[in-house]
């Protein structure tokens, strides 16, 4: 066992070595910087702010069908037995649910609960659209600033006092074309697919949310006759 972690550990030393000179913390500044102080610029406070959260909504579970669907199934059962107006029902988790469903909870019509639920879509898909579109700005930016890393090391070619020249051409050229690679990698391999990943998760909840208000819908419309112990189930 102890031969074999020591391989192991050979094996890591041999790889972090073999790494080490594809690591150029200035140029990896410049490209990671430039990039972002320019995406923010270009989209200002709001579409960070979109960003960000959408960032956070990969890292976690997000739209809970399960407990939204629970919740809005015991609403349907009591609106059942008491009509809209005075049903009395904890509301779906989901802030945009709850808040459709309580506009028709106060109102008793369900144009406004449509309507709110319109508007709640749009304003999500604004949001995830703003948040995409920050990291699709990144992608396209990220290599602009590769090449910016790899102007600034070329004008790094002229040998400073105690360098010799050859030395200091052959650590330019290498920053210079490492500039560029960061630029790349990072455009494709980080900003571009993270935008797809928001989109892909923001048509999936909507796909889920519309279905969930449809069925809703279905149960407590005028032309239903419900039954209450099925609502009740799956409650």
């Amino acid at each position: 066992m102890a031969t074999h972690k020591r391989s192991i550990t050979r094996e890591t030393v041999r790889m972090m070595s073999a790494l080490a000179p594809l690591i150029d913390i200035s140029a990896i500044s410049i490209v990671i910087a430039g990039t972002w102080a320019a995406a923010a610029a270009r989209s200002g406070r709001s579409g960070l702010a979109s960003g960000v959260r959408a960032l956070l909504r990969l890292g976690h579970r997000g739209f809970d069908e399960g407990a939204n669907r629970s919740a809005l199934a015991r609403c349907a059962v009591s609106i059942s037995k008491r009509g809209a107006l005075c049903s009395e029902t904890d509301l779906p988790p989901d802030p945009d649910l709850a808040a459709s469903v309580e506009r028709y909870l106060s109102t008793g019509s369900l144009d406004k609960l449509h309507e709110a639920a319109c508007e709640a879509r749009k304003a999500r898909l604004a949001d995830r659209a703003r948040g995409a579109r920050l990291f699709e700005t990144a992608g396209e930016l990220a290599p602009v600033f590769g090449l910016v890393g790899t102007l600034f090391a070329i004008t790094q070619l002229m040998p400073g006092p105690g360098f010799e020249t050859s030395q200091t051409i052959m650590a330019s050229l290498a920053s210079a074309v490492l500039s560029t690679l960061y630029g790349v990698l990072t455009a494709h391999l980080v900003y571009f697919p993270i935008a797809r990943a928001i989109e892909r998760q923001s048509d999936a909840e909507e796909h889920v949310r519309s279905a969930m208000l449809d069925w809703f819908l279905n149960e407590i419309g005028p032309h239903r006759v419900r039954n209450t112990s099925q609502l009740r189930d799956a409650a």
